[in-house]
């Protein structure tokens, strides 16, 4: 499963995850351009180019059976990565995971958007939760943050859905309950980009739930990616009620 991180973050969000990698499922985090081990390589701004970029890098390991996981902008990330990798290869994901991601049809893009302001982001980022005090007070991290979360929100602004067929693999969707930015019934129009059904799971917290719900999250993945694949298409249809999931955290 190749996970996508969310917008300023890196690959070592997926760390333990992949440490604790079995042989039912391996997760590959995947580094975008300009952080951490890459912080050399030039930041994008641009959807289309980010994903271009990530699909030449993957398409020699999407010879054997591969998923996607994507966490807030890394959700459209890996849903454009669904069709470019098979487009590419021939070779089509096996599922798809969104995390705290907005359905992209709904999503209007403002190409013409001046990028983010300092205290624009830092207004963006207190909203959402999750990011401890003595981060925002550092100014020594924040000259290192801020900078690639102004790309990827320029990433994200410049996105514009554009139609085409659906997908015919399954899209799981996570969401959490008190996403000031994602409202919960917002979840299942995740199903207009499928033929194969969708499954959403809504977990407690703010839009960081993945971080507090780790080991939630990834026995969650284990088991939606293990499942024998015809009951998994049968349960995937019922869209009647999101299932409730709880945190030991």
């Amino acid at each position: 499963m190749f996970c996508l991180p969310y917008a300023g973050k890196g690959a070592s969000l997926y760390r333990q995850w992949w440490e604790g990698s079995d042989q039912r499922i391996e997760f590959v985090p995947v580094q975008l351009p300009g952080r951490e081990n890459r912080f050399r390589d030039s930041l994008v701004h641009d959807m289309q180019e980010l994903v271009g970029s990530l699909a030449a890098d993957l398409a020699p390991h999407t010879d054997r059976p591969y998923a996607l996981f994507g966490y807030c902008m890394g959700a459209g990330v890996a849903f454009e990565l669904a069709y470019k990798l098979s487009d590419l290869t021939g070779n089509r994901a096996q599922h798809l995971v969104v995390a705290g991601g907005a359905p992209p049809h709904r999503l209007q893009a403002v190409p013409s958007a001046q990028p983010r302001t300092d205290e624009e982001l830092m207004t963006e980022l207190r909203g959402l939760g999750g990011t401890p005090q003595e981060v925002l007070d550092d100014e020594r991290l924040l000259s290192f943050a801020l900078p690639v979360l102004r790309a990827d929100w320029r990433v994200v602004d410049g996105y514009g859905y554009q139609p085409r067929p659906a997908l015919d693999i399954p899209i799981t969707v996570l969401g959490s309950t008190d996403d000031p930015g994602l409202p919960t019934d917002e979840l299942q129009h995740w199903d207009h980009h499928t033929h194969a059904g969708t499954k959403v799971h809504v977990f407690p917290g703010d839009h960081f739930f993945v971080d507090r719900c780790r080991e939630e999250v990834r026995s969650l993945l284990v088991s939606e990616l293990t499942v024998d694949t015809n009951a998994s298409r049968a349960a995937l249809h019922d869209l009647d009620a999101a299932d409730e999931t709880t945190c030991s955290s």
